[in-house]
């Protein structure tokens, strides 16, 4: 899905050096245009990562989900906030940017893009009140741990799914008891940040609440388990659309 217009990535870094290249946490990344990235379209399918993205029963798609060199990135367009898909693509956008833009991934890394993410999509608010907001997940192998390592800001949600054996979430939702979001991107709160062991021949997966919605963890799991990234989101999406789900459907697996 591409959202009209030009998103700005990174316009309210820590730092800005004389070269024109941004600083944050330990990294330092050039702006370019993220359009030409192709950041907020569905990528392409790999053998060890795919993601699907389907509007589902909504009339328009506002989740957004993107490979970057160690893992994915999903985000998903709160749709009681306005312009919640261009939210979606900054919060991707922005995120890939920032990492792409170094040859490593840590548990740091992730948390400096999920505020990042944060940032970019406060910058869309045209005045004071509400403005747009975002959900969005950061989950990737470590290239200094081999860890599965990420950070999260809203309620889609990261499992770990191992070989066999029973499912592991790498996130909790960042919502109140009646299920109002109290962290998301664009809300200026802090992300929350994931690193756990990872079993080789297991599975990443990343979904969107269209899917977590209606599909409980064992039921990931058991559509998951021993499948391809392809066949995983596949099963998934359709699944949540055959359980009734009224949302955006998003799903991303990353084989380990």
């Amino acid at each position: 899905m591409r959202v009209g217009g030009i998103i700005r990535v990174m316009t309210l870094p820590p730092e800005r050096r004389s070269d024109g290249r941004y600083t944050f946490g330990a990294q330092t990344v050039t702006p370019s245009t993220a359009q030409s990235r192709g950041y907020g379209d569905t990528p392409d399918r790999s053998d060890r990562c795919s993601i699907r993205s389907e509007t589902g029963r909504r009339s328009s798609n506002q989740d957004a989900a993107v490979r970057f060199r160690h893992g994915v990135i999903v985000a998903d367009g709160m749709g009681g906030l306005p312009e919640g898909a261009s939210a979606a693509a900054a919060a991707t956008r922005t995120a890939a940017e920032y990492l792409d833009g170094g040859e490593r991934f840590t548990v740091a890394d992730a948390r400096d893009a999920a505020t990042l993410a944060d940032r970019a999509v406060t910058e869309l608010r045209h005045g004071p009140g509400h403005g747009p907001g975002a959900t969005v997940v950061i989950a990737g192998t470590s290239t200094e741990t081999g860890e599965l390592v990420g950070a999260w800001l809203g309620d889609s949600r990261a499992f770990h799914v191992p070989p066999s054996g029973p499912i592991v979430a790498l996130t909790h939702d960042h919502a109140a008891p009646d299920g109002k979001l109290t962290r998301y991107a664009g809300s200026g709160e802090s992300p929350s940040a994931f690193s756990v062991p990872a079993h080789e021949g297991g599975l990443v997966v990343v979904c969107s609440d269209g899917v977590t919605g209606v599909l409980s963890a064992d039921r990931i799991r058991t559509e998951t388990q021993g499948a391809t990234p392809d066949v995983a989101t596949g099963r998934l999406v359709a699944c949540a659309s055959a359980a009734g789900s009224t949302d955006n459907l998003t799903a991303a697996a990353i084989a380990l």
